[in-house]
């Protein structure tokens, strides 16, 4: 591959004032020079054009201005850039972003490394507004950036090891692939296209991470970002999952339950901002949930509990949710019965329990409270029981001590109690909470494994009573 490639950089702007300079020096102190710079701005009104001006005045040929005289909004002005590549090599930057200057050198030779690669990337760093910078995405314990064929960890926004994200301003080679082709034109997407883009690449490519692990994309994050947007990001999100149906379907089958099961859950748990009823509808979360059960029935018996380990804390959300509906909706002898017969059938106390958030298992204890206390008395015998535990259980989680106050608290109810839904709901509420609000700061190891060790959603989905919420 030649010496001097033809790198083309398209800068996207729009009233990135307080950062385009950091941005445009970042371009023109690379050590592999961009053939050409072109940027690309919506009709600023902040002075951005006016940095970008002189940019392009002290550095002759090397930029090519393309300035609207009218603001075309999100979608038509990504319809304008997309008309617009040249050279061999492409790749893009936000205005309000910045490079290391070996970026574009160390992601050219990782192309020259790998002739099937279609894009090479680097390392990321995302920072505050005025630049401070977070820990890399990839950390460097955990070993060399990924490469290959990388669709399952792209479709699930995993490929580097400290953050759920996907590369950035990855540098493409032009020869392979038509970025005028309909799979990698975004349409009417406002958010998100670059995730749609990089989905299309790995069902077709593969790609190349550098050897540097240095971050060398600086990703700001401020609250004039396009991502802020929750609305647009979520019906890109639905719009993204139905356009990529098809990529999905040619993953390995067991890898394709873990994707759909990713997408649907996380659509589900922000399906109030979705605009079309019937999206809404689709990603109720029983409706979730049976589907996830379709997907794990279809899965050899030795598949389900790896499966199960890669899929539990989004069924553990999208579960939640559901218990959560009913209770809110007030259908709590739904959401008790339910329960009880989750236990009958997967008698996991600490799963079962750690589902609630504190909120509702508060709720749900006191309809089961009022539905077992015998006249004159407080609460449940085993609960009276598992109240002589509260001090030893608080020491325990005032250490940090949760697996242990776990263990004391199972050790501690009384046989015949332990599959009810008694035992489920000896906990007082604020120890629950208390046990909860550990849980989610766990690392993944070792905590799930002491708490999701079998595929217990299989026999809570075949007994969900389906409830068409309002």
């Amino acid at each position: 591959m030649p010496s001097n490639p033809r790198i083309y950089v398209s800068v996207i702007t729009y009233n990135h004032g307080p950062y385009i300079r950091q941005c445009l020096e970042s371009l023109v102190g690379q050590t592999l020079k961009p053939w050409r710079i072109a940027v690309f701005d919506d009709c600023s009104t902040d002075g951005t054009v006016d940095v970008v001006r002189e940019y392009a005045d002290r550095h002759g040929d090397l930029f090519k201005l393309h300035l609207q005289e009218r603001n075309l909004g999100m979608v038509e002005h990504t319809k304008y850039i997309e008309t617009h590549h040249a050279g061999d090599f492409f790749t893009r930057i936000e205005g309000d972003d910045w490079w290391d200057e070996r970026k574009l050198d160390e992601e050219y030779k990782a192309l020259c490394r790998n002739p099937r690669a279609v894009a090479a990337y680097c390392n990321v760093a995302a920072t505050t507004a005025d630049g401070v910078q977070g820990p890399p995405w990839q950390r460097p314990e955990a070993g060399p950036l990924p490469s290959g064929e990388l669709l399952l960890p792209v479709a699930l926004w995993k490929v580097f090891s400290h953050s759920g994200n996907l590369p950035r301003n990855y540098l493409l080679r032009l020869s392979m692939f038509d970025p005028m082709a309909k799979w990698y034109q975004l349409g009417e997407l406002t958010s998100l296209g670059d995730v749609h883009r990089r989905m299309g690449l790995a069902r077709r490519f593969e790609f190349e991470g550098v050897d540097c692990l240095d971050p060398l994309v600086f990703y700001r994050r401020h609250d004039a970002g396009v991502s802020r947007n929750r609305k647009d990001v979520i019906n890109a999100r639905a719009a993204i999952y139905e356009a990529h149906d098809a990529d999905f379907a040619s993953l390995p089958l067991q890898q394709e339950v873990v994707v759909r099961t990713w997408w649907e859950t996380t659509i589900c748990s922000d399906r109030g901002a979705l605009q079309d009823p019937n999206k809404a509808k689709y990603f109720q979360p029983e409706k979730v949930l049976a589907r996830a059960k379709a997907m794990f029935t279809r899965l050899r018996a030795a598949q389900r509990r790896e499966t199960w380990q890669m899929t539990i804390w989004s069924l553990r959300a999208a579960t939640a949710m559901y218990v959560g509906q009913l209770a809110f909706n007030g259908y709590h002898a739904e959401t008790i019965g339910l329960w009880e017969a989750h236990l009958k059938h997967e008698p996991m106390l600490p799963e079962a329990v750690l589902v609630f958030p504190p909120e509702t298992y508060a709720a749900l204890r006191r309809e089961l409270q009022a539905r077992l206390t015998p006249p004159g008395a407080t609460q449940p015998p085993v609960w009276e029981q598992i109240d002589t535990m509260r001090p030893r259980l608080q020491s325990l989680l005032d250490a940090k001590k949760v697996c242990e106050a776990i263990n004391l608290w199972q050790a501690s109810l009384p046989r015949p109690h332990v599959r009810t839904c008694q035992a489920a709901f000896s906990l007082v509420p604020d120890i629950h909470a208390q046990i909860y609000a550990q849980i989610e700061k766990c690392e993944p190891a070792p905590m799930r494994q002491h708490l999701y060790e079998r595929s217990h959603i299989l026999g809570l989905l075949d007994k969900v009573t389906l409830r068409q919420s309002a």
